[in-house]
Formats: C-alpha cells, structure tokens, sequence
C-alpha cells in the first residue's frame, strides 16, 4: 500500500466517504455512493453505486428482498461499471462487513477484473473503535511494515529495518516528547545507511500522543495523516510532529 495524495478514489461505504473528508483528501474522490450524504458536498461526488431496493418499499418488501439476495438472489447494489471505467481509480473502499449495508468487496473486485481496472480495493469491516482508527490509517495512506497490530513491541535488527523497505519511518520512542525524539532521530538516524531510500523520518511526540492510551490517540491519527501527505492535508500541529526529509538516496 502507497501514499493516496496523486490517485484517484472510489468509496462504495458511506463512513469511508467520511473518512475520506474528514482526512482532507476529497479532492481525490471521484465517485461515491447513493447513499453518501455525509458531509453534504459528498452529494455533489458522481455516484457510481445505487441500492436496488425500490425507493417506495413496505418494510415487508424490503425484507423479503433482502433475504433473497442473501439466499442468492440479486445483489442489493447496482454498480455503475461504464462510470467506473471511465474514472479509471487507483484504490476503492469497499467492505465485506455486511452484504446488506453496502457492496461486497469481492463483488467489486469481480468487476474490475472484468472491466481490466487495476485499482487497489481495501475493505473496511471494523467491529470495534480501535479497530474504525485503524481503517483510517489504512485510508490515510500508511501500512505498517514491521509492527504486528495488537501485539507487544520487539526489537527489530537494522537488517530487518533494511528488508522490509520502508517509505516513511514513523519515530515515536515511548516516553519522549518532541524535541527529544528530534534530537534523537537527528543524532542516530539520519545517517544510517540502511534508510537510504527512505523518503523521510517523521519524529513525534509520543509521550503526548502515542504512548498513552487516552483519548489523544484520535489527535494521533490526525495529526500522522498530515504528516504523511505535506501539502495535501494541514499540517500538524506546531509542537507535534517534525518531518526530517526529504533524505537523498545514497
């Protein structure tokens, strides 16, 4: 997964619609469901999905329908495949959650193969609030590389560092604030070789909002969002995050 600020989007999910704006990047969104109406300029977005359920149906109706398409039945969505082929999208957030909220990532996928689209689909299916935070870090355009989600940290040898590549390396050491992680980051990695090709060392404050597990871990998300994409998204906030970059390849 790469950084989404030169691609173009497609959210077939209403909360990722909302995730797309609430991290600055509706520039980028090119089509949008029928049932996006949050916030309200996503209306103004080309919808290329409609749900097929008839606007006027009974309660009845729409459950016997539903239970339909889940035995079998038609989908419950209607892709715009001609609208998608035009707009030719890098990534789609689809889901695999619920087939009655929204359509189906495999569905999705069987139509860009179909239509020779290359775009990358990533499926959204929180069913905690950590787990909403992470799907807007997969939104944002970061994948951890070296870190195992939910699991304690490790130790990692420079030559681990170096195979696994990383584009942007996040430098957050538990219980520093700012400035010492500027220092430090300056002082240790900057010269290392096995970081040659990476793009940029952001450093943070973890101490503030990272190592706690309080309610700044949102401002956390924010403020790595904005850090990842310079000049697309406001930057963070003055005292939080310093990128040190771009670094020349060596």
């Amino acid at each position: 997964m790469g950084q989404y600020w030169g691609m173009w989007i497609v959210s077939l999910l209403p909360s990722a619609t909302e995730i797309v704006y609430a991290l600055g990047l509706e520039g980028h969104l090119v089509g949008v469901t029928d049932e996006c109406d949050w916030p309200p300029q996503a209306r103004t977005v080309q919808v290329v999905s409609r749900s097929a359920l008839p606007a006027a149906a009974q309660p009845a109706e729409i459950d016997r329908l539903v239970s339909a398409s889940i035995g079998g039945g038609q989908p419950l969505y209607r892709l715009d495949t001609d609208a998608i082929s035009d707009l030719r999208p890098d990534l789609v957030l689809a889901q695999d959650l619920c087939a009655v909220c929204a359509v189906p990532s495999g569905q999705v996928t069987q139509a860009l193969d179909v239509l020779g689209c290359q775009a990358e689909v990533i499926s959204l299916d929180p069913s905690s609030r950590d787990e909403v935070l992470d799907g807007m870090l997969q939104v944002a355009g970061a994948e951890a590389v070296l870190a195992c989600p939910g699991a304690p940290s490790v130790r990692v040898t420079w030559t681990q560092i170096q195979a696994a590549a990383p584009q942007v390396v996040v430098f957050m050491p538990c219980g520093y604030n700012l400035q010492a992680a500027v220092e430090e980051a300056s002082r240790t990695l900057l010269a290392r070789p096995e970081l040659a090709g990476v793009e940029a060392i952001i450093a943070v404050d973890a101490s503030a909002f990272f190592s706690r597990p309080g309610p700044r871990l949102v401002d956390g998300v924010e403020l790595l969002a904005a850090a990842l994409h310079p000049g697309q998204l406001p930057p963070p906030p003055k005292g939080t995050a310093v990128r040190l970059g771009p670094r020349p390849h060596q």
